[in-house]
């Protein structure tokens, strides 16, 4: 059986922005993880997260959210 693959088009404009949105996570959480592990922690499902991975949410949009989480991991929560 084949694979099919669906390609979607994403707005450059989306795109650009999505691709700050993981620049911007990643240089936040480099001062936590090491780099080496940041593609990790990004695919990673987290509980904190609902389960989602970091990855996950910053496609839906939700970089705040990760931030957030980011944020509380320097004043002392688990990641």
């Amino acid at each position: 059986m084949k694979t099919k693959f669906v390609y979607l088009h994403i707005p450059k404009c989306h795109a650009d922005e999505h691709k700050q949105d993981i620049a911007q996570v990643k240089k936040a959480i480099s001062d936590i993880v090491a780099h080496e592990d940041i593609e990790i922690w990004m695919h990673t499902p987290n509980k904190f997260l609902e389960g989602f991975t970091p990855s996950m949410c910053l496609e839906d949009g939700e970089v705040e959210r990760v931030l957030n989480l980011i944020k509380a991991s320097e004043d002392g929560t688990t990641l």
